[in-house]
């Protein structure tokens, strides 16, 4: 997936970013786990390390299957194309390349859900307040904007 197809960015404050960054790398590991198993074999290719039960036959074959495996969790990864705070929660839009699996509704719904008892402001423990807005926000926060709470 292209890294430039987020449309809006992100509009939310930044105490948001940390939940952002650990679902985004939960997204990406799958990936990154595969794309580590196929590095192995090209690396075992490479320094020729076969053995009677690691031939190269062998390791061709695995690093076959690796790559194959490493292009169906590419397609797998969805784009972010908006990220955005809407009711004093985190929202994450995103489109798949193939169908959603339950691994990234869960990494979405968590990172959603995370936001609700986050400070937007400093990520420090909060509540979701609703005064002319709905804001999530720490104690010191919630004082700084609407006084005593």
């Amino acid at each position: 997936p292209s890294h430039d197809t987020v449309l809006f960015g992100v509009e939310c404050d930044s105490g948001w970013y940390k939940i952002i960054d650990i679902a985004c790398t939960l997204l990406y590991h799958k990936y990154s786990d595969a794309k580590k198993t196929e590095q192995y074999f090209e690396e075992i290719l490479e320094n020729k390390k076969f053995n009677e039960t690691r031939t190269e036959e062998k390791v061709r074959k695995d690093l076959e299957a690796a790559r194959e495996k490493v292009q169906k969790q590419f397609e797998l990864l969805p784009t972010i194309e908006q990220i955005k705070e809407k009711f004093g929660e985190l929202r994450i839009y995103f489109s798949m390349h193939k169908q959603t699996d339950d691994y990234v509704w869960g990494v979405i719904d968590f990172a959603e859900e995370m936001s609700r008892v986050t400070c937007e402001v400093c990520g420090a423990p909060g509540e979701t307040i609703t005064k002319s807005w709905h804001k999530t926000l720490c104690e010191q926060h919630a004082k700084e904007r609407y006084g005593n709470v």
